[in-house]
């Protein structure tokens, strides 16, 4: 009974020293410069731009290297790290390869989109808790949504594909939610005052967006359902975009 109370004694203390509560803190640090570097060529590939994407691959890769380094030996408890930290390098790569030939951008923002969900995956499976991954999430729905709206006419909404988009707004708005209750250390994230409070205006701008569409949905009239869906999109872009810098390329 002594031998197996010391054996799970040194198995506690090892996890610790592999993986410290401590570690988490500072992995989270780290994440908030990777997604600083990481957004503004999520959000330039999308937007098709050549040279400022260019620009940003450059700044990300070098955020990559310095986070992969520090961090690609520090969790052997998990066994799908590792895996997960050469396919977010993978990704990286493929998108640096497509922006280098200057065409197919598209291309290179689905490759670091894949990057949203590798390390959402990765920091639920290890319980270090991030304010973008419920963003993340919402994220799916709200494309489900937006894209009714933009892929179809008014015409083209038959009742199943209403009553898919009535359950996934209602899904957004319940996740929407949580993401306003979330507690947010500002400090953390470097966010000021006045970017709190843009912050918390563009989250309601996004709830009041997600009522439009049910209210469209409602009302039974096909042209308000796509016009709201198609409003779904922006404040939260705008919302997620605060957590990259973009102002660092202009610098570089």
């Amino acid at each position: 009974m002594e031998k197996r109370k010391f054996t799970l004694g040194m198995l506690i203390l090892a996890f610790l020293f592999i993986f410290p509560a401590a570690s988490h803190a500072d992995i989270r640090k780290d994440f908030v410069a990777f997604d600083r570097a990481f957004i503004p060529p999520l959000a330039i590939t999308n937007q098709e731009k050549v040279k400022p994407s260019k620009k940003a691959m450059k700044i990300l890769k070098q955020e990559w290297e310095t986070f992969k380094a520090k961090y690609y030996d520090s969790n052997p408890k998990d066994p799908k790290w590792k895996e997960d930290f050469d396919r977010i390098e993978n990704q990286i790569q493929e998108a640096a390869k497509i922006v280098k030939s200057g065409t197919k951008l598209m291309s290179a923002h689905e490759a670091l989109e894949e990057i949203r969900i590798i390390t959402l995956e990765l920091r639920k499976r290890n319980k270090i808790d991030y304010f973008l991954d419920p963003m993340t999430e919402f994220h799916t729905l709200m494309e489900q949504i937006f894209h009714t709206g933009t892929d179809n006419s008014p015409e083209d909404l038959e009742k199943g594909m209403i009553d898919d988009l009535k359950e996934a707004v209602a899904e957004a708005q319940a996740l929407w939610k949580k993401i306003g209750e979330y507690p947010f250390d500002k400090d953390l994230y470097g966010f000021s005052d006045a970017m709190v409070a843009q912050m918390k205006g563009l989250h309601k701008a996004e709830t009041a967006a997600l009522a439009n569409v049910n209210k469209a949905i409602e009302s039974g009239d096909k042209k308000a359902i796509i016009k709201a869906a198609k409003g779904v999109k922006s404040n939260y872009a705008k919302l997620y975009k605060m957590f990259g810098d973009f102002d660092r390329l202009k610098k570089s």
